[in-house]
């Protein structure tokens, strides 16, 4: 939960940080490696958000196949009764 708000409130701070320098300079600012680095950190806003989110995922899959087997070693026990 705290991944996700805090690659939004990175992307919305990339977002706003572009549109200021835009505001502030002009046209002009688009152009060249302005550009590149406007795009390279928005990349990087998005590489972060997804591997936190991808990283959860396999942890969450990682505890449930791991309850999964408690639960069936609980019940090949009781079955043995």
């Amino acid at each position: 939960m705290f991944a996700t708000g805090g690659a939004l409130i990175s992307g919305l701070a990339t977002l706003a940080a572009a549109l200021y320098a835009f505001v502030a300079v002009g046209p002009g600012f688009l152009s060249g490696d302005n550009l590149v680095f406007i795009f390279g950190m928005m990349i990087a806003a998005l590489v972060i958000y997804f591997s936190f989110v991808f990283g959860r995922a396999a942890k969450i899959r990682m505890e449930v196949s791991k309850t999964k087997k408690l639960i069936e070693l609980a019940s090949a026990e009781n079955v043995r009764k």
